[in-house]
């Protein structure tokens, strides 16, 4: 077997274990942390989502699918802007 098919068939896997549904498939959507994340446009770069478990990173969407960002030090991700803020 391949050592992609190989590494997909455990990504898939994994994503089933962890509750994710087989339909998520790339490159509109990826499982992170065991939650899904969906684009539901990859020719636009301006699509965000929250990580769904650390507020100091966020998904952008991209061509490739969704892609885990890390915010600059001391600052979180505001959904509701779309932006990076200072942490309170």
């Amino acid at each position: 077997m391949h050592a992609s098919t190989l590494a997909l068939a455990l990504v898939s896997c994994l994503a089933l274990l962890h509750g994710a549904t087989a339909a998520c498939e790339r490159p509109n959507c990826a499982v992170i942390e065991g939650h899904e994340v969906r684009c539901s446009n990859l020719n636009s770069w301006h699509e965000y989502h929250p990580h769904p478990t650390n507020s100091h990173l966020y998904v952008q969407c991209t061509t490739y699918g969704p892609q885990v960002m890390k915010c600059p030090l001391h600052t979180v991700w505001n959904q509701d802007i779309s932006i990076c803020v200072y942490e309170r």
